[in-house]
């Protein structure tokens, strides 16, 4: 095997170490997506090293990259920083597994599998291509002319052998190729000053500092925390450090390799192809789907005679609008993922022999995924009614997006399946996918629930302000607004006040992260909010009791630790 540049190595161990030092005891803001353009910019310039191209479909995966792994630094919801995170990595993979080929733009699911089982094993195996000997290659040619050579220096047996048969095959030998030995000679002559110069200059340092640092206190401060950090009480800390170094470097190793310099090219999927052959009869797909299809008629006409008909509807059968509504949406959110599987499932598996097979199938796949479209709006509507009830909570709120984006997927279904381009489904879904993720970081989660739950509180609902509480930086700005909009009614602009202050003291106890490294924009942006427009509640002073810390109103205090578990 040929061995690989040391340089891959090289790379990884640095961008490994950014690791430790970019997140090392520091909360992760800007680090985050500074160290993903760095592990970004080490694979370009390993691949430009080596004059490898990579393919204009990654050009797209590089851009998701770097948009979620900005949103990490714009946003403070959790949510929208986990998801981003997930997608960001998951972009990453796809980049090494297609980076010269571009073909998770045609991959179906399965392939999606098999590239990652690829790169798994290039995690495990592949740095070791470090460590591989180099073997010249001996082509027949070069064999022949050796054997001419023992020949000619009177080797009858040997031109017996040339004269009456085939070429000998010679074992083979552990020689090296001359511009080998020489490109060793010259590292090894390089290094050797180098390594003379260290130990020659180490006593002259380490005698002209301590001159240095008698002479001046706080050089000598200087060089005590310098040294403080190499005793033995911080050893198990470096050694763990390390060993973490150690084992991303030899990850990303493996990753940057298979990208640029795969075992074997991979060839562009071909559309329609099975990765093993369907064994499940037409008849039986065909009753499972009409037994399917049969169950949803039933409930879609439900669906449309009581939750579509309105509220009297409802009534007749003994609920009111609000306890029927908040029932089931999630059960049918599972209804709608456990039938688009099963859409899949029986789609991989079935024989289709004839044309009326695919047709017949074609009938009843579309007609499935429209009723679970019908039962998706179903849930959706639910769920709105559950919200104008109740208020807008951060759950519910993922439950909403990921709903529409669901029913999205479901239309592109459809419409794959009638032009009879089902294989193009997984690209549908990582489309999809990246859509839910980048709608977390465009709409501002947590300043959403707060607008909704405020604007629900002038229309005669109950604005709950402990549950503000639970809402992050990211809603600081709408909060801001709200409080200074004229005609914001007394009691509502009372519940804000009191939580802007509750969170300015916060602020102002334990400020933002000295680090430039944890930055975050959301962050720094609502803290300047609260230092700037202080004077807007400043009429609810911040106390401290055996419970916590409060925020005094007329009619009550506004418990800033807030509540938990509302779903």
């Amino acid at each position: 095997m040929k061995r690989a540049p040391a340089r891959f190595g090289l790379v990884a161990l640095l961008v490994a170490w950014a690791v430790d030092l970019l997140f090392w005891q520091k909360a992760p803001g800007l680090s985050f997506p500074l160290w993903v353009a760095l592990a970004l910019i080490g694979c370009l310039l390993l691949a430009g090293s080596l004059k490898v191209r990579l393919s204009k479909y990654s050009l797209g995966l590089i851009a998701a990259t770097l948009i979620f792994a900005s949103l990490t630094f714009l946003r403070r919801e959790a949510f929208t920083q986990f998801i981003s995170v997930l997608l960001c990595f998951f972009s990453l993979v796809l980049l090494a597994a297609t980076f010269q080929t571009g073909n998770w733009f045609y991959y179906k699911i399965e392939d999606y599998l098999k590239a990652g089982g690829k790169l798994l094993l290039a995690w495990l195996i592949r740095p070791a291509d470090l460590l591989s000997p180099v073997t010249p290659v001996q082509s027949p040619a070069l064999l022949q002319i050796a054997v001419i050579e023992i020949s000619a220096v009177g080797a009858s047996g040997a031109e017996a052998v040339l004269v009456s048969g085939p070429t000998p095959q010679l074992p083979p030998t552990p020689q090296r190729t001359p511009a080998i030995e020489t490109s060793r000679s010259r590292a090894a002559a390089q290094s050797l000053p180098v390594i003379r110069g260290l130990f020659l200059a180490l006593p002259v340092v380490l005698v002209l500092g301590s001159l240095l640092a008698s002479a001046d206190p706080i050089f000598n401060n200087w060089v005590r925390d310098l040294f403080k950090n190499f005793d033995g009480a911080h050893l198990p800390e470096y050694l763990y450090r390390l060993m973490y170094i150690v084992i991303i470097a030899y990850g990303l190793t493996g990753t940057y390799l298979h990208a640029i310099c795969p075992s074997q090219v991979e060839a562009r999927p071909t559309p329609g192809q099975r990765w093993f052959a369907p064994f499940l009869g037409w008849v039986e797909t065909v009753i499972v789907l009409g037994a399917v299809n049969l169950l949803f008629i039933v409930f879609v006409a439900i669906q449309f005679w009581y939750l579509f008909g309105g509220q009297a509807n409802i009534s007749t059968s003994g609920f009111t609008y609000s306890e029927y509504a908040r029932r089931g949406f999630n059960e049918l959110v599972a209804v709608a993922l456990l039938s688009l599987l099963l859409y899949l499932g029986l789609a991989t598996i079935t024989k289709q022999e004839t044309a009326l097979h695919r047709t017949s199938l074609v009938v009843l796949n579309v007609l499935l995924i429209a009723q679970v479209l019908v039962i998706l709006v179903s849930s959706f509507s639910r769920l709105t009614l559950y919200e104008n009830a109740y208020g807008f909570t951060q759950l519910r709120t993922y439950t909403h997006i990921f709903i529409l984006w669901l029913g999205g997927l479901l239309a592109l279904t459809i419409g794959l399946e009638l032009i009879r381009r089902r294989d193009r489904f997984a690209l549908a879904a990582l489309l999809v996918c990246f859509g839910f993720g980048l709608t977390f970081g465009l709409l501002n989660v947590d300043g959403f629930i707060a607008s909704q739950n405020i604007q629900r509180a002038w229309t005669g609902g109950k604005l709950d302000g402990q549950y503000l509480t639970m809402l992050s930086d990211d809603a600081v700005p709408v909060l801001v607004e709200e409080v200074r909009r004229a005609n914001q009614p007394a009691a509502v602009r009372e519940i804000i006040g009191a939580e802007l202050a509750c969170r300015d003291a916060a602020f102002q106890e334990n400020g933002v992260s000295d680090s430039w490294l944890s930055y975050n924009l959301s962050q720094a942006n609502a803290a300047e909010l609260l230092r700037s427009n202080r004077t807007l509640w400043q009429a609810y002073p911040v106390q401290s009791n055996d419970l916590g810390r409060v925020a005094v109103l007329p009619i009550g205090n506004h418990n800033c630790q807030g509540i938990q578990n509302i779903d």
